[in-house]
């Protein structure tokens, strides 16, 4: 448990409470966070680079408080399982002069998270890691349907013919089935996306792991919502049921969004699911941080 409390005084910034061990962090003008772990006495221990914000030669030292605040408004980064408030500071101690400073290995983060629960871990790296990764699924999806399709048909490569042929042999016999299984497809990925981007650590507090939990089960019931929206569109728009002409004119109009046509009706039948996996997993989650109360919970300490 942290202890030892700092209140405002001529050494620190005004409006400022900090224990000893404490995990604290503020935010820079170039909208990232830097961390540090709190020694007590108005001091901190972190990543610090002598070449004024830049990272060259950045290694762990102590700072005073008011440096490492330079201006701006510190914050708590809480858990609801960490080390002692001794255990974390002499973990920081451990790693002073340390100068084997990553921005996506080994940043100030995953330098404080460290110490404080013996994970090498930066939620900001892992956002932006998770969102690359999202992209990079939203992109293959997109190509995925159309090109599977084309590959498997047996006429003109791009005619209405060859994919709907191409349909037939992803859905084992079915075009519709096959349609079916691109949804299916581009849910799963989302999902996963979402999996990846919510999921459980068990240093976090309790009403954060609840939340994630809540968002992972979002993804899963809006990638399969995706699917039924898929097929019932497909099968509503242009002439109306699961025929090779309701097929071929449905997935003309569902491509829409793409330009129009079959083959951008196949991309986006891919990647609607995975999109509907995201929006319902977002929605939720913020619903669950809104709705149920913050844990108030001490945190546990954990043995080093």
């Amino acid at each position: 448990m942290a202890s030892s409390l700092d209140t405002a005084s001529p050494n620190t910034p005004p409006l400022i409470v900090v224990a000893r061990g404490d995990h604290i962090c503020v935010r820079r003008s170039g909208g990232y966070c830097h961390h540090g772990i709190y020694r007590g006495s108005g001091f901190v221990i972190h990543y610090w680079s002598p070449d004024s914000g830049g990272k060259q030669g950045s290694a762990v030292r102590v700072s005073t408080l008011v440096d490492f605040v330079d201006g701006g408004e510190v914050k708590l980064v809480e858990y609801g399982r960490r080390f002692s408030a001794e255990a974390a500071v002499a973990r920081a101690e451990s790693k002073l002069g340390q100068g084997d400073y990553s921005v996506f290995a080994n940043n100030c983060e995953h330098f404080a998270t460290w110490c404080v629960v013996g994970e090498h871990s930066s939620a900001q790296i892992e956002k932006v890691e998770s969102g690359a990764f999202f992209a990079g699924s939203t992109e293959i999806a997109r190509r995925l349907g159309p090109t599977a399709v084309t590959g498997m048909g047996d006429a003109a490569p791009g005619s209405g013919a060859n994919m709907m042929s191409g349909l037939k042999t992803i859905g084992g016999g079915h075009a519709k089935n096959g349609i079916i299984v691109l949804a299916a497809a581009g849910a799963v990925v989302g999902a996963g996306s979402m999996c990846l981007a919510f999921r459980d650590k068990e240093h976090m507090r309790a009403d954060e792991r609840t939340a994630r939990k809540a968002a992972r089960v979002g993804g899963v019931v809006g990638g399969a919502g995706g699917v039924g929206l898929v097929v019932y569109s497909v099968g509503a728009l242009g002439v109306a049921g699961y025929g090779a002409t309701g097929l071929s004119s449905g997935l003309s109009a569902f491509g829409a969004p793409l330009g129009g046509g079959m083959t951008a009706g196949l991309a986006v039948a891919t990647l609607m699911p995975l999109l509907c996996a995201a929006l319902v997993a977002l929605v939720v989650y913020a619903l669950a941080r809104w709705l149920q109360p913050r844990s108030t919970t001490q945190p546990t300490p954990s043995a080093t």
